[in-house]
This record gives C-alpha cells, sequence and structure tokens, in this order.
C-alpha cells in the first residue's frame, strides 16, 4: 500500500516538472518569437487583394490572404526576414521587416499590377488553361467588378462597352429589357450572323439575339432581346474574349465569330465574408424635344403650319400647354448580397440578387431574380470538383410593341400638327394612352448549371471533364385588348382584341473532355500535348399562337379568343469534335504551338466530309532575354497565329422538307418545300494574326497592337432554285469569299504617381474593313458587288439642279463617280442620265474605326477615384427609317417635304421613282460620333469611420452614362433631325431604326460593403 502511494507521488512529481519544463519553454520560445498581420492592397486602387500568398523565404512559413485582404503569420523568429507577397496578376513584392520577440507587428503591404499580366491563365479550352504568355493571338480580359462598383451596369453590354478594341455592340437601342447582336472585328460574313459563341462557367449557352416578342423592328424570327443580358454583371468575376479564327480553331464549328468566355465568381479559402450592394438611379431620354425638330404641317388651305401653337413639335406642346409629359424618368433599381468564404476543402460562393429598371414610360421595364451558388471541393490532393450554378427568373414589358408603327417614339416622331385639334391631338394614329394599353411582355426562367472535375498527378498530367446544361424557358405575348369601339377605334382590325403567344423552351447540352500532359528534355526544353474531345447539342421547341376576337374586355389572354392558329418549330442541332495539340516551349520565354481539330455536325450535309480546322501560333517573351539591354523597354512580347475555325449552315440547310396540305377532298397531302444539299458545309475563317505586347518605363505604360488578315471561304449563299426542280425559294451553297482584316492597340499609361495621389491614363482603338471577292452566284445589285464592303450603303448623289418655270427640276447634275471601280465619291460633275445603272458607294453600313480614352485620378490617399470614358466611331453610314417617314415614306412632317422649295430635293426625293434617287437627303448619313459613354466617382470609406458597425470595407459610388454626345457628323437630313448616330436595327445594319428606341442616358448611387 504504502509502495503504491510512493509510486503515485513521484509520478505526479515527475508530470508536474514536465509541465513545468514544457512551459517554460513554451514562454521562452514566445519571447523569441513574434507575429506579423495585415492587409494587402491594390496600389492603384486601394482595394483589398485576396487570394495573395504572403510568405518568408527560408523559414517554410506563409498564409494566403482571405476576401478582405487580411493575413497572420504567427510564431515568426525575432530578427529582420523578408517579407515577400505574390499573386497572379501582380507583381511580387518583397519587404524587409524587423520583429522584436514578443511584438505583434501590422504591417500592410500595396502590390501594383502587372501591366501585361503575361502569367495569368487564359480559358483557351486545353485542361487548365493557359498562360497568358504562351499565347500566340491576342485576347481581351476584363474584371467585372472594375467596371460595377464605378458605373451604372445594367447589363452585361453595359459591362463589355468600350473595353476590349474590336468588340462592338450592333445596337445601342432605349427598349429597356431588349439588347444587341455583337460583332468581333468587324464583319466576315455574307449570310450568317456575327454573333460570337459566349460560354459560363465551361458550358456553352445560348446566345441569340431574337428572343422576346416580335416588335416594332425585331429580327425576322422573333424579338429583340439579347438573352446575354440575362446574366447579372454582379455574378461575373471576368469575361475573357477570344477574337476571331486563329484563336477559335480549338472551339470548331461556328466559332469563328469569335468566343466570350464568362467566369463567374467562386468561393475562397476563410472566414464568410458577405458583401451587400444597393444601386439606385434613374434612366431618361436626353434632349426628346431636340430628337424631334421642328414638326411641320399643312392646312386645308394650303398653308405651311410650323410645329404646335409655337411650340416646335408635339413633345413641347403635351408637356408644356396639356401638362401631359408622354415620357418619364424611370427608375433603375438593384440589390444583391452575396457570401464566399471555405476551407481548404470546401469553397463556396452563394449570391442573390433583384433588378428593377424602368425605361421613359412606365410599361417599358425589366424586373430580374437572379439566384447562384458556386461550390468547389478538393476532393484529394489530386482531385477536384467544382460546381456552378445560376437560376434567373424575370418579366419584360416592351415599349415600342406594335409592328406597325411601332410605339411611343414612332407617334410622337410622325406628329401632324394639322390634327392638333383632332381626337388625335396631333399624334400619328394611336396616342400615349391608347399605346399603354397595349401589353408586350417576356416573362422567363432559366437554369445554367456546371460540374468540372479536374484530375492532377502533380505538375504533369491535369485532366478535366464538364458537364453542363443551360435551359430556359420563355412566355412571349404581345396584347391588344378588346377596345369599346372595337374595330372603330384606333386600332382597327386589331381592335376587336388580338394576342400573339410564343413559349420557346431552349436546352444547349456541353459535355467537355480535355487532358494536358507536361514534360520535358531539360528545365529549358518543356512541351505540352493537349487531347479533348467535345459534344454539343442544342434544341429549340417552340409553340406559336395567334388569337383574335377576344369575346370580352375582361379577357386578355389568348384561350380568351374567338379564333386561334397553333403551331409548332422543332429545331435540333448537334455537334461533335476533337482536336490535338502540341506546344514546345524554351525558358519560357518561347513557345511554339500547333493543332488541328476535327468537327463534325448534323446540320453537315450528308455528302460533307467532317471539318478540319489548323492552327499554329508562336510567342517570344524577349525582353527575358540575356541580351536584352534596352531599358526604355521593360517588357515586350512578339506573338503570331495563324488558324481556321468554321460557321455551320443553317439547321435545315443539308434536309429536303416537304410540307403537309390538304389535298383533294380533304385528304392529307405533302408539297415540297425545302430542297437540302447534301454537300453544304461550314463557312471557313482563316486568319493571320501577328502583334506584340509591350511595357516602358518599368512597364507604367503599356499595351499592344495586333494586325488581322482574314479570309473567309466556302460562304454560304442561298441560290434561287430553278421551277423545273419542283421547289421554289432558294439553296444553299458554299461559294463566296469575303476578306476581312484591320488592327487593334492598347495603351495604358501611369501619367502620375505620388502617394496620396496618381493619375491614369488609357487609350484603345481598332480599325476593320472588309471586300466581297466572290458573291457565289448571286445577283449583284447596287450596294452588293464584289470589290465593295459588306454591307454597304450606295446612293446616287445629286451635285447641282435648279427649277425650270414650270418648277420642275432641270440641269440636274450628278457625282459620276471615281476610284478604282469608278464607285466612289468625288468623281466629275456629269448629267444624271449618264449615272444610270449604278450608285455611288457613300460607305459601310459598320464602323471601320473605334476609339476610346479613359482617365482615372485617385485623391486623398488614392480612396478618392474619378473616371471618365469617352468613346467613338467614324466611317459607318447607316439609313434611317424613322427619319425617311418624315418625308417620303409615310407620314411627312418636314418643311422640305411639304414646301419642295429646293430643285435638288425635289428630283431626288419627290421624283424618287425615277433616276436618280438621293438618299443622303433624307436617309443615309455618316454616323461618325464622340460620346461622353461614363463619368463619375467612387470614395473608399475610411476603415475608422466604419469600425464600430462591424463591417471591413464601404465604398459609395455616383455616376452616369451616355451624358453627352460631344460630336456627331451629321446632324440632320434636309432639315429633320439624326436622333441619335448609334441607332440601329437588329434584323439588317442598314434598315436601322424603324420601331425603335433611340439610346437612353442614365445616372446612379451604389452603396458597396463587406462584412
Amino acid at each position: 500500500m504504502w509502495s503504491m502511494t510512493r509510486s503515485r507521488r513521484l509520478l505526479l512529481r515527475a508530470l508536474f516538472t514536465t509541465v513545468l519544463l514544457l512551459t517554460t519553454t513554451s514562454i521562452a520560445d514566445a519571447q523569441e518569437t513574434a507575429s506579423i498581420a495585415g492587409t494587402v492592397v491594390d496600389e492603384q486602387t486601394a482595394q483589398p487583394i485576396s487570394s495573395a500568398q504572403v510568405f518568408i523565404p527560408g523559414i517554410d512559413q506563409g498564409a494566403l490572404t482571405d476576401q478582405s485582404g487580411r493575413y497572420v503569420l504567427i510564431e515568426v523568429p525575432a530578427g529582420t526576414h523578408t517579407l515577400s507577397v505574390q499573386r497572379i496578376g501582380y507583381r511580387s513584392t518583397e519587404l524587409a521587416v524587423t520583429l522584436v520577440a514578443g511584438q505583434s507587428l501590422e504591417q500592410d503591404i500595396q502590390i501594383s499590377q502587372e501591366a501585361l499580366a503575361l502569367d495569368e491563365i487564359i480559358v483557351t479550352g486545353t485542361a487548365g488553361g493557359t498562360q497568358r504568355r504562351a499565347i500566340g493571338n491576342s485576347v481581351a480580359s476584363v474584371t467585372a467588378s472594375d467596371i460595377t462598383q464605378t458605373s451604372q451596369i445594367n447589363s452585361v453590354q453595359d459591362l463589355l462597352t468600350g473595353q476590349a478594341p474590336g468588340l462592338d455592340f450592333a445596337v445601342s437601342a432605349g427598349n429597356i429589357g431588349a439588347g444587341s447582336p455583337i460583332r468581333v472585328r468587324g464583319v466576315s460574313s455574307l449570310e450568317l450572323g456575327q454573333q460570337p459563341l459566349i460560354y459560363v462557367d465551361g458550358v456553352r449557352v445560348n446566345n441569340a439575339t431574337d428572343a422576346g416578342p416580335f416588335l416594332g423592328n425585331g429580327a425576322a424570327s422573333g424579338g429583340e432581346v439579347s438573352v446575354l443580358e440575362d446574366f447579372s454583371p454582379d455574378e461575373i468575376e471576368s469575361i475573357e474574349i477570344i477574337k476571331g479564327p486563329a484563336a477559335a480553331t480549338l472551339y470548331g464549328t461556328e466559332a469563328s465569330a469569335g468566343v466570350i468566355q464568362i467566369i463567374t465568381k467562386k468561393g475562397v479559402q476563410g472566414a464568410p465574408q458577405f458583401s451587400l450592394s444597393v444601386s439606385q438611379g434613374a434612366n431618361y431620354l436626353s434632349d426628346p424635344s431636340g430628337k424631334l425638330g421642328t414638326q411641320w404641317g399643312i392646312s386645308p388651305t394650303g398653308e405651311l403650319i410650323e410645329g404646335f401653337e409655337g411650340y416646335p413639335n408635339i413633345y413641347e406642346y403635351e408637356t408644356e400647354v396639356l401638362g401631359n409629359d408622354p415620357l418619364q424618368y424611370g427608375r433603375a433599381q438593384s440589390y444583391s448580397l452575396d457570401v464566399r468564404g471555405g476551407t481548404e476543402t470546401v469553397r463556396y460562393f452563394l449570391s442573390g440578387g433583384w433588378q428593377d429598371d424602368e425605361g421613359i414610360v412606365d410599361y417599358n421595364f425589366n424586373e430580374r431574380l437572379n439566384l447562384r451558388g458556386n461550390i468547389g471541393v478538393t476532393l484529394s490532393s489530386a482531385l477536384a470538383l467544382d460546381v456552378s450554378t445560376g437560376f434567373l427568373s424575370g418579366l419584360t414589358g416592351f415599349a415600342q410593341q406594335l409592328t406597325e408603327p411601332g410605339g411611343i417614339w414612332d407617334a410622337m416622331m410622325w406628329a401632324q400638327p394639322e390634327l392638333k385639334d383632332t381626337d388625335r391631338r396631333g399624334f400619328m394614329r394611336y396616342t400615349p394612352e391608347e399605346l399603354a394599353t397595349v401589353e408586350a411582355t417576356r416573362e422567363y426562367e432559366r437554369f445554367t448549371g456546371s460540374a468540372t472535375l479536374t484530375h492532377r498527378m502533380g505538375d504533369r498530367l491535369t485532366q478535366r471533364l464538364i458537364v453542363g446544361m443551360d435551359r430556359a424557358s420563355d412566355e412571349n405575348q404581345v396584347l391588344v385588348p378588346r377596345h369599346q369601339l372595337g374595330t372603330a377605334s384606333a386600332f382597327g382590325g386589331i381592335g376587336l382584341g388580338d394576342v400573339q403567344l410564343s413559349r420557346p423552351i431552349n436546352k444547349e447540352v456541353t459535355f467537355d473532355y480535355a487532358a494536358s500532359l507536361n514534360y520535358g528534355l531539360s528545365d529549358a526544353l518543356r512541351f505540352t500535348t493537349s487531347v479533348g474531345a467535345q459534344y454539343y447539342s442544342s434544341e429549340l421547341n417552340q409553340i406559336n399562337g395567334h388569337g383574335s376576337v377576344l369575346a370580352s374586355p375582361a379577357l386578355r389572354s389568348i384561350e380568351g379568343t374567338t379564333r386561334v392558329d397553333i403551331g409548332q418549330l422543332f429545331v435540333q442541332n448537334k455537334s461533335m469534335g476533337v482536336y490535338f495539340q502540341q506546344q514546345l516551349s524554351w525558358n519560357d520565354r518561347i513557345f511554339l504551338t500547333g493543332a488541328v481539330r476535327a468537327d463534325d455536325n448534323s446540320a453537315f450535309g450528308s455528302d460533307f466530309d467532317a471539318a478540319i480546322y489548323p492552327k499554329v501560333s508562336g510567342t517570344w517573351l524577349i525582353s527575358e532575354e540575356g541580351f536584352w539591354n534596352i531599358p526604355l523597354v521593360s517588357t515586350l512580347r512578339l506573338r503570331s497565329a495563324l488558324g481556321q475555325a468554321g460557321r455551320q449552315p443553317a439547321t435545315f440547310d443539308a434536309v429536303t422538307l416537304y410540307e403537309p396540305k390538304t389535298g383533294r377532298g380533304g385528304n392529307p397531302a405533302m408539297i415540297p418545300a425545302n430542297l437540302g444539299n447534301p454537300n453544304v458545309g461550314p463557312e471557313v475563317g482563316t486568319e493571320l494574326e501577328v502583334g506584340f505586347d509591350y511595357g516602358l518605363l518599368e512597364d507604367r505604360i503599356s499595351g499592344d497592337f495586333t494586325y488581322f488578315h482574314q479570309w473567309t471561304t466556302e460562304a454560304l449563299a442561298n441560290l434561287p432554285l430553278l421551277p423545273s426542280l419542283g421547289f421554289s425559294g432558294t439553296e444553299a451553297v458554299n461559294l463566296g469569299q469575303l476578306n476581312n482584316w484591320g488592327w487593334e492597340a492598347t495603351v495604358q499609361a501611369r501619367l502620375v504617381e505620388r502617394p496620396s495621389w496618381a493619375l491614369d491614363m488609357g487609350l484603345s482603338g481598332d480599325h476593320s474593313y472588309n471586300k466581297i471577292v466572290d458573291l457565289g452566284g448571286r445577283l449583284p445589285t447596287f450596294e452588293l458587288k464584289e470589290g465593295l464592303p459588306f454591307p454597304a450603303v450606295a446612293s446616287d448623289v445629286i451635285v447641282s439642279a435648279e427649277f425650270d418655270e414650270f418648277g420642275d427640276p432641270v440641269n440636274v447634275m450628278c457625282d459620276a463617280g471615281t476610284g478604282r471601280l469608278g464607285l466612289e465619291r468625288g468623281g466629275p460633275t456629269v448629267p444624271c442620265a449618264e449615272t444610270a445603272g449604278y450608285e455611288l458607294l457613300l460607305g459601310p453600313a459598320f464602323s471601320p474605326y473605334n476609339f476610346s480614352v479613359d482617365a482615372s485620378l485617385y485623391l486623398l490617399g488614392r480612396s478618392l477615384q474619378l473616371f471618365a470614358m469617352a468613346a467613338g466611331e467614324h466611317g459607318a453610314w447607316r439609313e434611317s427609317t424613322v427619319v425617311w417617314c418624315r418625308f417620303a415614306g409615310c407620314f411627312t412632317n418636314t418643311r422640305a417635304s411639304l414646301a419642295q422649295d429646293d430643285p435638288i430635293y425635289v428630283e431626288g426625293v419627290v421624283f424618287q421613282q425615277r433616276h436618280p434617287y438621293d438618299q443622303t437627303l433624307i436617309r443615309a448619313f455618316d454616323a461618325s460620333f464622340w460620346k461622353l459613354r461614363r463619368v463619375g466617382a467612387r470614395y473608399e470609406v475610411p476603415n475608422r469611420w466604419i469600425a464600430n458597425t462591424g463591417a471591413s470595407r464601404a465604398s459609395i459610388s455616383i455616376s452616369g452614362t451616355n451624358l453627352w454626345t460631344i460630336w456627331q457628323k451629321t446632324k440632320e437630313l434636309s432639315g429633320a433631325p439624326v436622333v441619335d448616330p448609334e441607332f440601329a436595327g437588329i434584323e439588317s445594319v442598314t434598315d436601322t431604326d424603324l420601331g425603335m428606341m433611340p439610346p437612353l442616358s442614365g445616372f446612379s448611387v451604389r452603396f458597396d460593403v463587406s462584412f
């Protein structure tokens, strides 16, 4: 008993001694170590930088910054150390720190962006992506948060406008909820559209630009909605624009117009970080009276009427005299809340947003709910899974609801002063109150999801599998309710009620496998072999209905009509492609790449073999060579690429179709509808691209330059069929050729850099032009001719004329043309009879030159940012149908059309049925302009102001968009104002503005807070 007690005492003494020794040692160690904590911020914007690696070389201690830019290093030995910070897209930064034992040092660190971001990983189609330094073609990148937190951004179009040279939106219209087709590097197809492919987190999504109900000037198959605008800019991390066939070879058929990759926000390791943003603003039409100009009429006695009782137009008369402003300041509001965080194994990003924008009439609105959940899971050291899901639901109400005459803008444009005292109050056909009863709506839901499984075997092998889907269902409706007066109302035959309904369901499915193997013969000579296979399927299942004669004014759906026609459209397309790519690198400075892709597509003819698209590229980071000794040029990379991609024919171009009809005796019958071509294949785009990226004065000045030349061969042409074949219409054949060329350039400069303030400026520009080489059997027209650009605007040009004694034009002289084809303006003046049979080229119906200039001024220790951006287009010619209607087409209300006292006008317009017809007098105009796109300020709230609120950072910004047209080449046509030089249509780039709304201006205030 005594022995056991003694043993216990000895054991307790031993334990006590051990604990005492350990405690003493720990205290001693703590007295010999210290800790470092702080925030890593962007030197330029003072914004916190997440996922930056902060470490002390040599002692194997480091940490990643969290979402608020914070890092903590503990148990750092006392003494002097080098603290290093690294992050992709930023320059490596080092600073010396001296630690005293037991000290807790607070050390904030500023890091500067790498001007050319050569180590940035670009999504190229291969597993794991590719460093920018290894890519031989130009790729533009846009960081969404840099724009959304400073400017009024209501859509992806707002986000991208002016951000990348070579990317252009064809339409800038003011119908809230609509959108625009995109052009990348100009126009490179005669028959097919210019819309690039769009991917979201690796999944190809619907890129249609004709969704929604058929409006005043929709595309032939639909409306004016670009479904790209369904996505919320606040969910987007970055966007990459891959331009042209040379860059898009690995994407295969349909990619020759370019590829846009949208990368949404992802989770990061660290504690949950919440971000809240609230934006309030307004959309409005700038100077509506100036856009309408003076409206003229003619009295029953033949006298001219100028305006409305002393006011130049109906807008001012309605507003000032009757107190009925037809337009409004539409409220624009948005709210978003997100949270991101995670551990080493699981990372998450969850967000929700609500947007409600109104246009210049209260029935033009877009309400949308966006939800997103992105999860990243590290399953093992070699395996990772990333799941991306996005759901949205919305309702859009459109203005310009009717196909003829459209809506409120047309009603005001074509107002007639002589009708002022009628029940029309001077409005053309419909009053604003009558138009407000017509509903044109799009109710939509959309789910986009993907799962990406990535397998890595060290740095040697990377495999990636992406499976995803984009599914959208819409309900589009145009409702004209039953009016009390029925057919006697202003709506005529549809006054008894009319409903147009369509319910499209779109589904896109993507399966994408890629693998890359990295190996080398030495540390200097490395190889990367990549293979991949992609399957893509798209499906459209659409129910169309038209109902007329509503049984009661209370009924407002197609079920309430007494006459109904129903139809169905089902279109399916499938594509399968494989590729092989081999890349060689020397010292991580010289890269040579060769690739080939093979594609098959269900739209190809049965006798057409698979499409083969090759590619080669090279790049040399010459400034990293040992012999480089030009201090002025700190970075220089040379690059070049030559490659091909395709664009598929229409779904049914290869298929012979028959249409069901009722035959004799009521028996079913079939008639020929479409003659398919078994040999039809894709258009083939071949592109050569050469360029360089540069940094000057330690990269304080940086930029790039690219020259490209594209050859579109096997261009699709729809040729008329011989009646003897038993089919009417046309047949698709691969015959034509269109060449397209140009350049792109950017310059970014840090002009002033001081501790308390800085000034940055940027300039970008691009040029593109094309020429029809081969029409492929089409019959030439005045505007479609070999040797001319496409599309083009052409017209007779009258130089002089005079009236004879009877008031008829005589001595009418025209420009005879000059240049290689004799079709350019500026030729000798000859009698117009000698110019019959041809028209002169006015110019291309696209902008050959586009420029933007921006400036940012940082004050108050970089916490205040003032910014502005201006953009200009030069050389485009457009045709304004709205203005044309004011002279000769629809409802004349201009002085020139009513007085007819100008002999040039009378000959060129009044007698337009005969030669010459001078469209420069009433329709065609040079659309060159400069506009102030964005202007505003952003203030980063000092941390001491929000320290007691629990917030880690907060900012407030105020901005305006499209506030001022600085310069406009053509302001009027024969006395009628050109509404806006960017006014453009969707179905045709030359039929610009019928049934559309002019571009709007806007302003907003936004508050962002993180906690």
